[in-house]
Order: C-alpha cells, then structure tokens, then sequence
C-alpha cells in the first residue's frame, strides 16, 4: 500500500521554518511603544487609533508594536507585513469595542511575516453587537508566514480564529500559519475555523468547552475548504459542543499527541475526530498518531470517504453513556491501516466498517489492536473487501448482556469478502464469559479466510460461518461450545 508518508514527515519540517521565516527584521531601532502613540490601556478609552497608528508608522521591512499591561479597547486593527505585536503576557489584553467586527485583521492585500505574541485577545461578547472574531484572515488577502504563540483567545461571540476562504483560487491560499501555545475558551461558536489553506500547524493549544450549538467545534476545516497539509500536535481539546476536531475536504492532515476529551458537550453525538469527504474530488493523506481520546459522546474517531490513512498508537476509552462505535470507518475508504490501538469499554462496537456494498472499502489492514470490554462486538465489518485482520488482541467484548448473543462476538463479519483473520487471539479472559462468539459470519459474507486464531473460551462457539467458499483452519479452541 502506497501512503503519503513523506508527505506527513515533511510537514512539520516545512512549518518548523514558519517560526523562523514568520519573525520580521526587527532593527534596534525599529518600536513602537502603543504609550507614545496615545493608547491608554485602562478598559474604558477607546484605544484603536493609537495601536492603528504605532502598526502603520512600522518601516516597510517591519518592526516590532509593543503593547504593554492593560486593557485596550478596540476593534478591527488591520496588520501589515512585517508587524511583530508583542504584548507583556496575559496582562495586556485587547478588548473588542462592542461595534467590532474583529479585534485582529490584515490590510488589503498580500501581507507577509507576521508576529502576534503574548497577550490575550478578549471578545467582550457580552457586550457584542456584531460579530467578533478574534483574528480574521480574509479572503482575498493571502497571508503568509503568520505566527501567533503564547496568546489567549476568550469571550467571543462567534469564532475565535477564522482563516478565509481563498474564493477557490490557489494563489490566494493563506500558507505558512503557525499557532503554538494559545488558548482558546469560552467562545460561543467554533475555537479555530479554517476555511482554506495549506502548511498550517496547531501546536500545544488548549481549547476548551467552546461551541454553544450542535456544529461548534474545537477546530474545524470547512466544507470545499481544500486545506491542505494541516498538522494539530501536542494539543488539549475537551467539552466542544459538537466535535474537537473536524475535517472536511482536507488532504495530508496529521493529527499527533493530541489528548480529546468529551465531545458533544451540547448535542451528544460530537467526535473526538471527525474526517469527511463532502465536496472535495478525494480526501487523502489522513495520519492520525498517539492520541488519548476519552468520553466521546459519539464516535472517538470517524472517517468517510477517505482514502490513504493511518491510525496508528492512540487510546481510546469509552465514556459512561451508550454512544457510536470507538472507530467507525465509512463507505468510500480504500488503503488504510488501523494499527497499534488500544480501545476499551466503548459503550458500544470497538472499530465498525460501514461499507455497503462490499467494495466501497477495500486494501486495509487492521493490525496488533487490543479491543477489550466493549459492549457489542469487539470488530464489526458490515461490507468490505480485501481486508486484513492479523495480530489483534480481542477480548471481554459483549459486556451488555441484554443484547443478543450475535451481538457479543469478537468479530463479525456482515458481508465483507475477501476478509484474512490470521494470528488474533479472540476470546473471553479467564473467568469471563461475555464474549459469545470468536468470528460470527453473517449475511452476504463470503470467500474470507480465518486460521492461525487462538479462538479459545468464548462462551457459545469459536466461530460461525455462512459463506459457501469461507475456509477456516488450524485455530486453536475451535471445538469448545
């Protein structure tokens, strides 16, 4: 199987240089103190034209506007190349008047190596009439080279962040946007929203219970937005009213070391990650790597429609109410891997593949996964073909007993073809008797192959066959009953 793996190393690389490339040339002699141009910083007086002035008296090869501790009322100051806002830590805040739009947005035109540092940006929405954003790249106006590190996002009225869509014109993609160290809270809609863009790198941010309605979510690529080589690293995100972190019509995302917790905070059914396909001609390129994600209230990870991905190393536990399954794998997904998990006491299937009919998810493999304590079953592929399920550990699953027996197996198989299950230890621990079935194959199901399983000490039988060419052999526990 061929995968964009160099594509997903070479990303943090590429956006490593944001840092460096993103800073201006800052001569000795090129400050402005916001003080020597009139702002005040007591959260009363309006400040605008003050910082406005200090930004647009910066020399063309940029400088830095130094705001120090206090609170700046102001709205839609507008950036240029070469700014570097540098506030003095959460003791300077910039505070939106009540008619502001957005706090921090970007002259006409291309702008280029932006700074924003140390300081929080606050909405004031409770004291909002319009709509602001906290930083609004705009469409039309590609920015490049843009980092914010060390910044506190709080108290908006809608999103945070939102990166423009680029009127689907490629060179006018923002590129090169780095966020490192921000936080993001009490915000009413969605923490980070990215409507278009390539090399864009989230890294330790901490976003937390943003979204007051189901679609709010912690961050979010929208539909037809074509982002492309996106990276969330090191990050927390927990209590997004709806999903933590969504992706739509996204190519070569890497989500990596990220801890989600409780999705779904206001609608109940939000994903720790959600990637769709919508609009986008493919969605490809998807690698998601030592995540913890815990108490979903839907699905812990969702894909449909993509293609190329790799889930590899996270944890996922499962919350106290009955939700979707630990991993749903949707229709139209073809190369994949599924490797190196662990999933436990999901209230409902450990890893579902929803493929109707057969071939809309072929060429997998799903490898070396503990799925234990799950209250259906620990694997359920409904469809598929060419799939490849060897080395697992799959065990205690079935732990609903109300449910039928056939839903209590360590695999079921429901129309897949062409299924391996090789080399899996699939069954009940000792003094457990959940488990009812090993391999349960129903339906359409046919010409798979299940030998070389240690399928002992599941409480009904170590497998279930219905397809007239499926060939079972040489697994340990197969007579038990």
């Amino acid at each position: 199987m061929k995968l964009n793996n160099a594509i997903f190393s070479g990303v943090a690389v590429i956006l490593m240089g944001v840092w460096i490339c993103s800073a201006p040339a800052n001569a000795a002699g090129d400050v402005r103190d916001v003080k020597n141009f009139g702002a005040v910083g007591d959260g009363v007086s309006d400040d605008t034209a003050a910082l406005q002035a200090a930004i647009d008296d910066l020399p063309e090869d940029g400088g830095i506007v130094y705001i120090p501790a206090g609170t700046y009322m102001v709205a839609n100051l507008r950036l240029k190349s070469g700014t570097d806002l540098r506030g003095a830590g959460q003791a300077t805040v910039l505070r939106a008047r009540p008619d502001a739009a957005t706090i921090l947005g970007f002259a006409d035109g291309p702008q280029d190596r932006i700074r924003i540092s140390d300081l929080v940006v606050d909405g004031n929405k409770e004291e909002q009439s319009d709509s602001g954003f906290g930083l609004y790249l705009p469409p039309g106006s590609p920015t490049t080279n843009l980092a914010v590190e060390r910044v506190r996002f709080q108290n908006h009225k809608y999103d945070a962040i939102v990166i423009g869509r680029s009127n689907y014109l490629p060179e006018q993609d923002h590129r090169n946007l780095l966020f490192r160290d921000i936080e993001i809270r009490t915000t009413d809609k969605t923490g980070i929203l990215i409507q278009s863009g390539s090399d864009i790198w989230i890294d330790h941010a901490h976003i937390v219970n943003v979204g007051s309605a189901n679609g709010d979510a912690g961050i979010e690529t929208a539909q037809r937005s074509n982002v492309s080589n996106l990276s969330i690293t090191n990050s927390r995100i927990e209590g997004s009213a709806h999903h933590n972190i969504f992706l739509c019509d996204t190519s070569n995302a890497r989500i990596e070391n990220n801890y989600l917790y409780f999705a779904g905070r206001v609608d109940e059914s939000g994903s720790g990650i959600q990637a769709n396909r919508a609009y986008a001609e493919t969605m490809t390129g998807l690698t998601v790597v030592g995540n913890t994600i815990e108490a979903s209230l839907g699905y812990s990870i969702c894909t449909s429609g993509v293609d190329e991905f790799v889930m590899v190393g996270n944890r996922i536990k499962g919350g106290e109410v009955d939700g979707d399954p630990g991993i749903r794998v949707g229709g139209g997904s073809k190369n994949w891997v599924i490797s190196g998990n662990t999933i436990t006491d999901v209230r409902s299937i450990g890893l579902a593949v929803v493929a109707e009919p057969a071939d809309q998810s072929v060429n997998a493999t799903i490898s070396g996964n503990l799925i234990q304590g799950c209250v259906m079953w620990g694997i359920a592929l409904s469809g598929g073909q060419n799939i490849s399920v060897t080395g697992n550990t799959i065990i205690d699953n079935g732990t609903w007993q109300q449910i039928e027996a056939e839903n209590r197996s360590g695999i079921m198989i429901g129309g897949g073809q062409h299924v391996v299950v090789t080399g899996n230890r699939i069954g009940n621990s000792p003094g457990n008797s959940t488990q009812t079935y090993g391999v349960l194959e129903v339906g359409a199901s046919d010409f798979n192959s299940i030998y070389g399983n240690d399928l002992s000490n599941n409480a009904v039988a170590a497998y279930v066959t219905v397809g007239d060419n499926t060939r079972v052999w040489s697994n340990q526990g197969v007579a038990e009953k």
